[in-house]
């Protein structure tokens, strides 16, 4: 049961900064922070499940699905043609749906079609060399939307059966700097249940504002929690908490803001994120308590840094503290795209968390498509 507070939005949003909690149990405490590219968005939601058995305890599965991304392989090809990255997802969604999960988490980019660029000579979605008229023959197929709709219909098989199913946005599903227009468009392809947040403030004081809510979540976490879970897209870091900021973690004021506040609630953390499209595991501490965090490869196209699908935090760190281009020139090469940005069985997958719910501890493991259908 879904219950909206106040006049702020669900789990798909908008404006800049917030947080969504999920309890499932006594034992975790579900949080879903919405990050497009490295500006904090946000929901303000509170969605109650129906509490395990505690005496009974069994584990609390959770299937996280991260940037299908549909269109990214051929994008400066075919860009209409995203079967391949469509036959991974719908293939791990069936896996998901066998494995009866409490909640899937889609940890973002559901589309490749950046939906908001400013600057037609400038647009990443141009092919190169293509004229204008071509490039507004382009534009009206709404590959956005459709990329969108696409993945909601692979998905249809989870939430017919009652599983739910919770985006939070990528930055190429809202864009590097949203804008209304932009929200409207990403609205079309939503789920049902969407509640825009009609703030008019500007944009820092929403932060502001958002950011004390966050606080008053964090001081209202209920009693005898074990563990706080982030559900977001981007990373807050891949190695060390003042890595440089690039393409790939947040930005470092942001970040201290944020793990401060979450700090706060004196619990261990895990943070559950995608946007790598390559796997990066780190075990941290922050102010002395446990922080996790699980970078997730790719549903649909995974990206091979430097030639790897999982990367070490310190290696994770040296690509994601870049500007995108110049990570990909220097740690795919421009030349390799071909052969490192692939989606097929042995790289595309998922990853599965098991939550305990008497020791407050979990278990994770990501499965490729191969492995899930072996």
């Amino acid at each position: 049961q879904i219950q909206v507070v106040g006049e702020d939005c669900q789990f798909l949003y908008i404006s800049a900064m917030a947080l969504s909690s999920l309890i499932f149990s006594h034992a975790f405490h579900f949080c879903l922070l919405s990050w497009a590219y490295q500006v904090p968005l946000g929901a303000s939601v509170r969605a109650t499940e129906t509490e395990p058995d505690l005496a009974n305890p069994s584990d609390l599965v959770l299937v996280q699905i991260a940037d299908p991304q549909l269109g990214m392989l051929n994008m400066y090809t075919k860009p209409s043609d995203w079967s391949k990255e469509e036959l991974m997802l719908q293939t791990l969604a069936d896996k998901a749906l066998a494995m009866k999960p409490q909640l899937v988490f889609l940890a973002g980019d559901m589309q490749n079609w950046w939906p908001n660029e400013k600057d037609p000579k400038k647009d990443r979605n141009r092919l190169m060399k293509m004229s204008d008229s071509a490039f507004e023959d382009l534009k009206a197929l709404d590959l956005g939307l459709k990329q969108r709709l696409s993945v909601r219909q692979c998905m249809k098989s989870l939430v017919d059966e009652g599983i739910p199913v919770y985006y939070t946005p990528g930055n190429h599903d809202i864009g590097d700097d949203p804008d209304d227009e932009m929200l409207k468009r990403y609205m079309s392809g939503s789920a049902e249940e969407v509640y825009w947040s009609k703030a008019d403030t500007t944009l820092e004081k929403y932060r502001e504002e958002q950011l004390e809510f966050l606080k008053d979540e964090v001081k209202n976490i209920p009693g005898g929690t074990k563990l706080l879970v982030l559900l977001t897209h981007i990373p807050p870091f891949m190695d060390s908490f003042d890595e440089p900021e690039g393409w790939a973690n947040w930005r470092q004021v942001y970040r201290k803001q944020i793990l401060d506040v979450l700090a706060a609630s004196e619990l261990p953390l895990l943070f559950i994120c995608g946007h790598f499209h390559a796997n990066v595991v780190k075990d941290a501490t922050y102010q002395g308590r446990p922080l996790n965090i699980r970078v997730s490869s790719a549903a649909g196209t995974t990206i091979q840094w430097d030639g790897k699908d999982s990367l070490t935090p310190e290696e994770a760190q040296k690509v994601a503290s870049k500007r995108v281009l110049k990570a990909f020139a220097e740690d795919v090469g421009f030349a390799n795209i071909k052969k490192r940005l692939r989606a097929q069985g042995d790289r595309s997958g998922l990853r599965v968390f098991r939550f305990k719910p008497e020791s407050g501890t979990f278990e994770d493991h990501w499965y490729t498509v191969d492995e899930l259908n072996s």
